[in-house]
């Protein structure tokens, strides 16, 4: 049978599997993802592991339906932000997806991806010049929508990425999602 992905994480596993330059798409989708994990967690977190001859991996799993490609039977599994599990486990190797299409990590692997894509915080603030002209542009443009209520004008800049704001515009409509398309 052929792997049929589930989720755009597995999309970009496969065109990583065969094309470096997706390689980097793939780990940034992988650490902004959920992951299912075999194990418990509550107080403390217990993940199983598997053996064979690379050593010993925590199985974790791109979509539930992988976890079922990989047993028969129910055990015991939650749910975990990529990042999350990866911090808490600095040090452990993984195996994505055993039993189907996968990957295994290695702890420096894992290292590496943590550090080549950080985690980003997304400031928000109002303007230091009201920019006067935008505005007035977009109440024009915006007052001939009746499906939109309201506007929002925001800054927002990555913190340590963006060396100044940028503007956001935030819109309040009403009626389906085609019908709310500006321009």
């Amino acid at each position: 049978m052929a792997f049929k992905p589930a989720n755009a994480l597995e999309e970009t596993l496969l065109r990583a599997a065969s094309q470096d330059s997706a390689r980097p798409e793939f780990y940034r989708r992988l650490l902004s993802s959920t992951l299912t994990v075999l194990g418990s967690f509550g107080e403390t977190m217990s993940i199983e592991t598997i053996t064979n001859e690379q050593g010993i991996f925590h199985p974790i799993f791109t979509a539930p339906e992988r976890m079922k490609d990989f047993m028969d039977v129910d055990m015991p599994h939650f749910g975990i932000a990529a990042r999350t599990l990866f911090e808490a486990t600095r040090g452990a190797q993984f195996v994505i997806n055993p039993g189907s299409v996968g990957k295994i990590l290695s702890a420096d692997e894992i290292a590496w991806c943590l550090q080549a894509f950080p985690s980003t915080s997304i400031i928000v603030a109002r303007p230091k010049v009201y920019p006067v002209k935008l505005v007035k542009a977009l109440c024009v443009l915006f007052t001939s929508r009746m499906l939109i209520r309201a506007a929002h004008l925001v800054y927002v800049a990555r913190e340590g990425v963006d060396q100044e704001a940028h503007p956001m515009i935030g819109l309040e409509a009403d009626g389906r999602s085609e019908e709310r398309r500006v321009g």
